[in-house]
């Protein structure tokens, strides 16, 4: 056997090196974006790593969580999570607004999953009870 040789044409290895290069800034840009809305909103990045759901609900949830936090807590409570009179007090309301988030979605989870459970445990029977 003959062993294969590749040849390369010089002008269409740099068309692909160009274009390597231009799609790694495209993702070095995306990937910049994305460190800038971390540091700008760390707590919803947290509670949307958290939420059980994806795309559209999650967009949704994350819309009805603001809308909760800028205006009925304010009524409400007198106060929001995102503004604290200082940087500690700030920071512990965050803290605390992700942990509780977290709390109740896993919560919602498990609950769901037991409904699921219950569901399948019901069909079940049933199928035996049909074939009896």
């Amino acid at each position: 056997m003959a062993k294969k040789t590749k040849s390369f044409d010089l002008i269409s290895m740099q068309r692909e090196k160009l274009r390597l290069m231009k799609e790694c800034a495209d993702y070095e840009k995306k990937l910049l974006g994305h460190l800038d809305t971390l540091r700008e909103h760390p707590v919803q990045m947290a509670i949307s790593s958290v939420l059980p759901f994806s795309g559209i609900a999650k967009n949704g949830v994350m819309q009805g969580l603001e809308l909760i936090n800028d205006t009925i807590l304010p009524v409400v409570l007198g106060a929001t999570f995102k503004k604290g009179r200082d940087s500690w007090t700030k920071n512990i309301f965050q803290v605390s607004q992700a942990l509780l988030i977290s709390v109740a979605f896993r919560f919602f989870k498990k609950m769901m999953n037991k409904r699921k459970e219950a569901k399948a445990k019901a069909a079940e029977e049933e199928s035996i009870n049909a074939e009896a």
